[in-house]
């Protein structure tokens, strides 16, 4: 303490943590990821594969790539899940039983029909069927991507993703853009093509 009684207090400064960069892997709210993942067409399933895995990497000090291991989600959802179980098992806390390896199987399978029918609508082969299958298949991956963040939650000592269920100004930056991208979509598909003439 100061001589001085006019000095103001002197204490430790903390600086606040987010939890979920601390939990080991990404924790997020199911409303919030739900709505990332629709409005920007699935492309948030990148960023949320990226950022568990650079999590992973923090936490363990594994030598990985968490970009790689996210654009290459097929070849290593298998792994990332392990990770998440390991971490539930290691847990105290009560937690509901999860099948990972056919979890992961599912997305996987989900993620090669989604990749087929985006080329497929890409090159005009089966379209107009195939673009709307390949926007139909969002909703089922949205699904797994969203039962698989329930575990994580649960394995982070979070599974409501309180501590990250508020939109911040990237993600309705992202909103507008997911919804004028579905605009572009609706667009391309609904409007006629112009007939030569």
């Amino acid at each position: 303490m100061s001589d001085n009684p006019y000095q103001t207090p002197q204490g430790e400064l903390i600086t606040p943590v987010d939890p979920s960069e601390t939990a080991g892997f990404y924790v997020v709210s199911k409303k919030k990821m739900v709505t990332l993942f629709i409005v920007t067409l699935g492309i948030y399933q990148v960023y949320w594969l990226y950022r568990n895995w650079r999590l992973y990497k923090q936490s363990t000090g594994d030598n990985i790539w968490p970009i790689p291991r996210a654009i290459f989600a097929v070849f290593f959802i298998h792994a990332l899940f392990n990770a998440i179980n390991n971490q539930r098992e290691r847990s105290s806390l009560s937690l509901s039983p999860w099948n990972h390896k056919q979890h992961a199987t599912n997305i996987v399978f989900l993620l090669i029909i989604s990749y087929v029918l985006d080329r497929l609508s890409g090159k005009g082969i089966g379209s107009p069927i195939t673009d709307y299958l390949g926007l139909l298949i969002l909703f089922p991956v949205v699904a797994c991507f969203t039962a698989a963040q329930e575990k994580v939650n649960e394995a982070c000592g979070d599974p409501m993703g309180e501590s990250n269920s508020r939109f911040t100004g990237a993600n309705y930056v992202w909103i507008v853009l997911g919804v004028l991208f579905w605009a572009l979509v609706g667009v391309g598909i609904f409007l006629p093509a112009d007939v030569e003439g």
